[in-house]
């Protein structure tokens, strides 16, 4: 559990270090030695258009993420919010799977909700025009709430073509489904990506029911 933390927090500083970013993309997106081309598509929406093919030959479903979190400004959320729009335009064009993830925190929640909310808006608005489905990705638990609040009032403006995701390393998790169930909205179960106080409590506790999140 220790390396698995290290490694977490690793991937994170990564995530927010524009030098460890250029190094990774050019060592790790190598053409068939890069460490990180197991699970990155491309470092552009044709390359991600071309594996997003080859996956949907072996008859597998897929969905295609813009990687990005936490930006630090409102200019920073927008771009996000119209690189999101081109990557619509240009899958639709492709004519694979119309399928798109994303998170709030890239899309502004942390520097002003409305915001996010409005870009969000914005991108369901051009997922609709095209027929696309559009998963929120569910981020560490502090933003648990917010994500469910956000995507109940989406829907409720008439925007059904949305979904979320559930941790279900949460003790909350079991109330949040059923709540997700009760909308109507689609559900998709993860153990979970982030090393959230509250699984290290459980696991601290020993409470079954609750493993390690990968």
């Amino acid at each position: 559990m220790i390396l698995q933390a290290a490694s977490k927090g690793f991937f994170h500083v990564l995530a927010s270090s524009r030098t460890l970013k250029a190094l990774a993309s050019r060592y790790g997106m190598r053409e068939g030695s890069g460490f990180a081309r197991r699970f990155i598509a491309g470092e552009t929406v044709e390359e991600a258009i071309e594996a997003a093919r080859q996956i949907e030959k072996s008859g597998l479903m897929v969905t295609l993420d813009f990687l990005g979190e936490s930006v630090a400004s409102i200019a920073e959320a927008d771009a996000a919010t119209r690189a999101y729009i081109t990557v619509l335009e240009k899958v639709a064009a492709a004519g694979i799977e119309r399928n798109i993830s994303l998170k709030l925190t890239q899309l502004g929640l942390t520097v002003d909700r409305a915001t996010c909310v409005d870009n969000l808006r914005r991108v369901l608005d051009a997922a609709a025009a095209k027929e696309f489905f559009v998963r929120i990705d569910m981020e560490n638990s502090p933003y648990t709430d917010a994500t469910l609040a956000i995507l109940e009032t989406l829907w409720q403006q008439g925007h059904h073509h949305i979904g979320t995701v559930i941790q279900t390393c949460l003790k909350r998790s079991e109330g949040d489904i059923r709540r997700l169930n009760a909308l109507g909205a689609r559900v998709r179960l993860v153990k979970g990506a982030y090393w959230d106080s509250e699984i290290k409590r459980a696991q601290i506790d020993g409470l079954d029911g609750y493993p390690v999140a990968v």
